[in-house]
């Protein structure tokens, strides 16, 4: 039969390896977050965030201390907020989601962002909450008019019509 020390050594070792799985998880997350193109977030269940990559805070303009804990109301306003709610609520309700959305920032700056929602269920099925993925693709959508632009005037002058 063990005894209350070894029992505690035990409880103390599962802790300690608990801690150093949180600290590898962690730094994984960091990691991927830092080298991949993108703004990421999670948000739970009541659409509170949970986490936001350094390129989301600097994207908003926040430190993460700002926006972790509000909801999408409180950083896109109720207007932004209504805007997602089909996407939110299809998350929420456990499906993958994937759309365009345009916004006007604090900045004055209008952006087009491909948006990623991916679910996150407990073993039980629930939704938790759920993995955001934003990339600005403004740049990109300005690149694609000029081309169709060009091609269209192109055309034109070449007595094609399309």
């Amino acid at each position: 039969m063990a005894t209350d020390l070894e029992l505690n050594q035990a409880l103390s070792q599962k802790i300690s390896d608990l801690e150093e799985q949180l600290e590898l998880i962690t730094f994984q997350r960091d990691a991927i977050t830092r080298v991949v193109p993108g703004k990421f977030s999670y948000l739970d269940a009541q659409l509170r965030y949970q986490y936001v990559s350094q390129e989301y805070q600097e994207w908003y303009q926040k430190p993460s201390e700002e926006i972790v804990g509000k909801t999408v109301e409180d950083l896109m306003g109720t207007e932004g907020a209504q805007k997602l709610q089909k996407y939110l609520d299809m998350a929420l309700a456990g499906q993958e989601v994937h759309y365009e959305f345009t916004k006007r920032f604090e900045d004055g700056e209008e952006r087009t962002m491909v948006i990623d929602y991916i679910p996150h269920l407990s073993h039980r099925g629930e939704v938790l909450g759920f993995f955001a993925s934003c990339l600005d693709v403004t740049e990109l959508k300005h690149l694609r008019e000029a081309l169709q632009e060009k091609t269209q005037s192109q055309l034109v002058g070449a007595g094609v019509s399309a």
